[in-house]
């Protein structure tokens, strides 16, 4: 059922970033970088990400406003679009698990369509031709006060559920649900309302929460999708 629901569905990852000094305010501007001239730079005065639409879906740089990035970036790669072959590129981009010498490795070289969010963007690419798969990443940067470290602790205490919180200076600022591709319909559903239910009870300060949003969102992409 897993592969059957990975060759028919879009792969979705939704990446949620916390900043406990930053401003209230997301801003997303539309900016040109490293050779790309279609690139959405969203930030909350604390933190910034550079996303391309011109390739991927990937988030190209990480850091804290003016700082170094903490992904990887092959300059030679940079900028550039419309390869035939894989490109390593650097940053944070969707891969299949587990993985695959051909679908995981598939190549992410054409635009792909940028939607603007309250808290971010969502970015989604094509049907991949080889693989059949459309890919996508959420992006969303939290509101000033929230610190990833309350809902690690939060989903461990409540739920037992093992989730990655920040390290080194990034400790806090943003949490990772590392599941590697390994993950079928009782998981999503799982970790969504266990996310759900540890939002609401500690109160965290996020102005679009909307209790079971999260889950109505699984079960119909699910219902659509799933074969």
């Amino acid at each position: 059922m897993k592969l059957a629901m990975l060759r028919t569905a879009q792969l979705i990852v939704a990446i949620t970033l916390f900043a406990s000094t930053a401003s209230a305010a997301v801003n997303v501007e539309k900016v040109t970088w490293q050779g790309w001239s279609n690139c959405y730079r969203v930030t909350n005065g604390t933190v910034e990400l550079i996303v391309t639409s011109d390739v991927g879906p990937r988030i190209m740089r990480y850091a804290f406003v003016g700082g170094q990035n903490l992904f990887k970036e092959f300059a030679d790669q940079l900028g550039k679009s419309g390869e035939q072959k894989f490109q390593l590129r650097g940053g944070h981009r969707v891969w299949k698990a587990p993985e695959d010498p051909i679908a995981t490795w598939a190549p992410d070289n054409v635009p792909v369509q940028v939607q603007i969010t309250p808290q971010g963007l969502a970015a989604r690419e094509p049907v991949e031709p080889l693989t059949g798969l459309q890919k996508e990443m959420e992006i969303a940067l939290a509101p000033e006060g929230t610190d990833s470290g309350t809902l690690v602790k939060g989903l461990k205490s409540q739920f037992a559920a093992i989730v990655t919180d920040g390290q080194g200076e990034m400790k806090g600022q943003l949490f990772r649900i590392a599941h590697l591709g390994f993950f079928d319909y009782m998981d999503t559903i799982a970790i969504i309302g266990a996310l759900e239910q540890v939002i609401a009870k500690t109160k965290l300060p996020l102005p679009n929460f909307e209790f079971g949003k999260g889950l109505i969102a699984a079960q119909k992409f699910f219902a659509d999708h799933a074969k």
